[in-house]
């Protein structure tokens, strides 16, 4: 766990074969329909009657913040101690992505004013590595304008703790029925 290339790639699949006249903006709008871990049931791996549209798309994000979720526990393990997370990129224009990452990690989420963070992250590198100032912070300072923050809802915190749980559990206890299909 704590690989995340297939996220983007999740939600590309989901839309496309589900939403495909739906804009991401309008696919995504409805998953604050359906509750903070989806009612208990709303992995693709226990499907009833009652899941709507709403159960599938979060169930589709909550996975992706999990995966997100099983990195950062990689860094919590090395010693990373988190104050805030900083969102950027498309994902980052999402309201109820960027709550739902809120709850999940249970730390607050910063947004940028600029969507491009990996592109100004590497010009903020070359800068300060050709001396043009004498910090990250002091780069930082000049270039990085925070647009939003997004704090944890403590009872969401509280399911998606125990959601998460679970998730790991079922990734265990599910991971080696798949073996056998990798070509």
């Amino acid at each position: 766990m704590g690989v995340t290339l297939s996220a983007g790639s999740s939600l590309n699949w989901f839309k496309n074969n589900f939403a495909k006249n739906q804009s991401f903006d309008e696919l995504l709008s409805c998953m604050e329909k359906a509750p903070a871990g989806c009612g208990g049931r709303g992995s693709f791996t226990v499907i009833d009657i009652s899941h709507t549209m709403a159960h599938f798309t979060r169930a589709v994000m909550e996975g992706i913040t999990f995966l997100l979720k099983d990195c950062m526990e990689l860094m919590i393990k090395s010693g990373k101690i988190y104050e805030h997370v900083v969102s950027v990129g498309g994902g980052a224009k999402n309201k109820g992505w960027l709550q739902m990452q809120a709850d999940i990690f249970n730390c607050p989420i910063i947004t940028l004013e600029t969507e491009h963070g990996p592109s100004l992250g590497a010009c903020m590198t070359a800068a300060v590595g050709a001396g043009w100032f004498d910090s990250f912070q002091e780069c930082a300072g000049k270039f990085v304008n925070l647009s939003g923050k997004y704090t944890p809802n403590p009872q969401n915190a509280e399911k998606y703790k125990s959601v998460y749980e679970k998730y790991k559990q079922i990734y265990a206890a599910t991971q080696s029925l798949y073996k056998p299909w990798n070509l």
